[in-house]
C-alpha cells in the first residue's frame, strides 16, 4: 500500500532534516554516513573506500560520526523551534 500524504510529508521533512544535518559534518563524517546508510557498504567496504586500515576503524569511525550526525539534527531542531 501507498503511504498516506501525513507519512510522505513527515517522511519528506526527515529526509530534509538529515539532509541539512549532513552538509555541517565534516567531509570525513559525511562520507562515513554516505557509505553506511545510503549505499549500504558493509564496515570492510567502508574501510576501503574511506582509507581505514581495518573494519573495526571504520565501524568506529561511522559510529562517532552517525552520532556527530545526530547533535547537528538535535541543534537543527532546537533552532527551528526557536525561531
Amino acid at each position: 500500500p501507498r503511504p498516506s500524504p501525513l507519512n510522505e510529508a513527515l517522511e519528506s521533512d526527515e529526509r530534509r532534516r538529515f539532509r541539512r544535518a549532513l552538509l555541517r559534518l565534516d567531509p570525513d563524517d559525511q562520507q562515513l554516513v554516505v557509505g553506511r546508510l545510503e549505499l549500504e557498504l558493509d564496515y570492510e567496504q567502508l574501510a576501503r573506500a574511506t582509507g581505514r586500515p581495518t573494519s573495526e576503524a571504520a565501524r568506529c569511525a561511522a559510529r562517532r560520526a552517525m552520532l556527530r550526525l545526530a547533535r547537528k539534527v538535535g541543534e537543527l531542531d532546537r533552532q527551528e523551534r526557536a525561531g
